[in-house]
């Protein structure tokens, strides 16, 4: 068990026309499913999925929030809504908080600089893939 996250496909960039073949929409997520078992099965879930990455297993999200104690606020972005739990679904971190995202990517860039984990070097290059596919589809990183 752990912590991944997605980005959903904007619908220009769906292989199908979500809304002629009457998709359902999360106007929160960016998700578009079908609610029909035949229609789900001709377009399964994972081609509407931009770019999924695995976080971390319940062992390794403690060990980055152990590795950022003292470089983030608790209060943080990356804390209080990526790191916060190993387990944590159906929230999402919306397009108007990828800027401080970033901004914390680079303080924890700078201030470990050269004393980073391997595990902590994963992450920073996921949530940066993530951002850059949540801005080109515009819509939110899903956990």
């Amino acid at each position: 068990m752990g912590l991944d996250a997605l980005v959903f496909k904007n619908k220009k960039h769906l292989p199908f026309d979500a809304e002629a073949l009457g998709a359902a929409y999360d106007a929160d997520t960016g998700e578009y499913y079908f609610e029909d078992a035949e229609l789900e099965q001709r377009y399964p879930p994972d081609l509407c999925v931009a770019i999924a990455k695995p976080l971390g297993n319940l062992h390794a999200i403690a060990r980055l929030r152990d590795e950022l104690t003292g470089v983030l606020a608790d209060d943080s972005v990356v804390h209080a809504k990526i790191l916060y739990s190993g387990t944590h679904t159906g929230d999402w971190l919306p397009l108007s908080a990828l800027g401080d995202v970033e901004a914390e990517l680079f303080v924890i860039e700078q201030f470990l600089a050269g004393r980073k984990s391997q595990l902590l070097d994963q992450f920073l290059s996921n949530m940066r893939e993530l951002i850059a596919a949540a801005r080109r589809e515009e819509n939110p990183i899903v956990f």
